[in-house]
């Protein structure tokens, strides 16, 4: 609908003649971080592409700072439009908004038109594609955004008669909810299948983990190849009483058992917030969000300013084990091998280092023990744990029992665990083939619905 066309019977204004307000909030100075109860102050990240509303991690104002608002308030019936950053998203305040008392902040305008439009028409216009086309053309500036002088030069087109108005928005809130139920139908069934793909492939992942951690994948492999001797060293640091005797059963009995900090360096990283003088560097650091079960998140990498000596004591090398010292009661433990995807990274003090002696131990296998059932049961066993939380700390982690083969086994073991979650590709080829149904399903409800609204303002809806 790149121009507007006006059916017969309907009127062409300008957006700013059929408005009686157009403002948006404002909130204290010093911000409302620190504000957990309250009147609601919505930002722009709280509207949604529906149309409707996102609740979560909610901001307030005090109900002073309340009572002083002379403009940003919301009313029922009120729309709700992002000025900048999710410019355009557009949302309608009906009878299910949840607040009575609500406020929108600076990022944010309230539109309340005159009575010659029904709010809820404007609102559907303001969704079209013509309308955000002539949104998008008016943003400007660094941060996209608009101002309130968007509204001049608007033009939009609407039927003189109320009653048509209110015939057009009852049609366009059927058609929609059916769609959006057809839509929400499609998502959950797309979603258990997302689900249930994730939960066999972690299942699977995990039974891996626990044979390999026990030696049961060597066998055969133990009977056809010489094996050489576990180092003395190792010996000498052996106590089978580190285990339970129903564990030490389990594995083979030509394995030893040593506490992790006898065959290891263990470290904590730098503590963040620390106030720092004199010449300092800048350096990417891990924190606990880029740490996962088996796998690093590195998407989004922080900066921390540390003294140039500290460099060393914190920098990574290839083949650390990354473990976080805390998180969900079922995450405990939770960490990969650092491979050197980053140059001079360091990590922060919520995440311990183990670095081996690679001459004695493959940093996989004993990744692949601390993340076994075993491993994480040992966590969870010594932990402080409050509510769904936990957390360990240096003594527990350096008193870690470690199953010790020889280090030509512990290769051949690390070799057969990644041949087998290779063959979970067939899994991650599902989980991703989900997901872009999803989008998929998403884009096209999206794009029907804003055809819907197209062929509605061009008067064909209610013809």
């Amino acid at each position: 609908m790149s121009q507007i066309q006006i059916p017969k019977g309907w009127l062409k204004k300008d957006l700013a003649d059929v408005l009686d307000v157009l403002e948006n909030g404002n909130r204290p100075k010093g911000g409302v971080s620190k504000m957990t109860d309250g009147v609601p102050s919505l930002g722009g990240e709280h509207l949604n592409d529906e149309g409707g509303f996102n609740f979560e991690n909610i901001k307030h104002i005090s109900e002073d700072f309340f009572k002083t608002l002379n403009k940003g308030v919301i009313k029922k019936y009120d729309i709700l439009m992002v000025k900048d950053g999710y410019t355009g998203r557009t949302s309608f305040v009906d009878e299910k908004f949840p607040y009575h008392k609500a406020t929108v902040s600076e990022h944010v305008f309230i539109l309340r038109p005159n009575k010659e439009i029904i709010p809820k028409y404007l609102y559907y216009f303001l969704k079209s594609n013509y309308a955000q086309l002539i949104i998008k053309n008016k943003t400007k500036g660094i941060i996209a955004g608009i101002n309130k002088q968007f509204v001049k030069d608007f033009s939009i087109i609407f039927p003189k008669d109320k009653k048509t108005q209110e015939r057009i928005v009852q049609k366009l809130d059927n058609i929609l909810m059916k769609l959006n139920k057809k839509l929400k139908i499609i998502l959950e069934t797309q979603d258990k299948q997302i689900q249930l793909s994730r939960k066999q492939k972690k299942k699977f992942y995990q039974h891996v983990l626990d044979n390999a951690c026990f030696g049961k994948f060597t066998t055969d492999w133990k009977l056809k190849n010489s094996i050489e001797s576990i180092p003395p060293r190792i010996l000498e640091l052996n106590d089978d009483k580190l285990v339970e005797l129903s564990i030490r059963k389990q594995f083979p009995k030509e394995w030893v058992v040593v506490t992790l900090e006898s065959i290891s360096e263990i470290r904590s990283g730098a503590t963040l917030g620390r106030s720092l003088q004199g010449d300092l560097i800048s350096l990417p650091y891990l924190r606990v969000a880029n740490v996962q079960d088996g796998y690093l998140d590195l998407r989004r990498i922080k900066q921390i300013s540390i003294k140039p000596e500290e460099k060393e004591k914190w920098l990574l090398n290839k083949g650390d084990i990354l473990l976080t010292e805390g998180g969900d009661w079922d995450k405990l433990g939770r960490g990969t091998v650092w491979e050197g995807q980053i140059k001079d990274c360091i990590h922060q003090n919520h995440i311990f280092r183990v670095r081996l002696n690679p001459e004695e131990f493959n940093p996989y296998f004993v990744s692949f023990v601390i993340s076994s059932t075993y491993g994480k049961q040992y966590f969870q066993k010594s932990a402080k744990r409050t509510t769904n939380l936990a957390s360990i700390n240096s003594t527990q982690l350096k008193a870690f029992p470690m199953l010790c083969p020889t280090l030509s086994e512990q290769n051949e073991i690390v070799k057969i665990v990644n041949e087998k979650i290779c063959s979970t590709k067939i899994l991650e080829d599902k989980i991703n083939e989900y997901m872009n149904l999803l989008g998929k399903s998403k884009n096209y409800i999206k794009q029907l619905s804003l055809s819907i609204l197209d062929q509605t303002f061009s008067g064909k809806l209610v013809n």
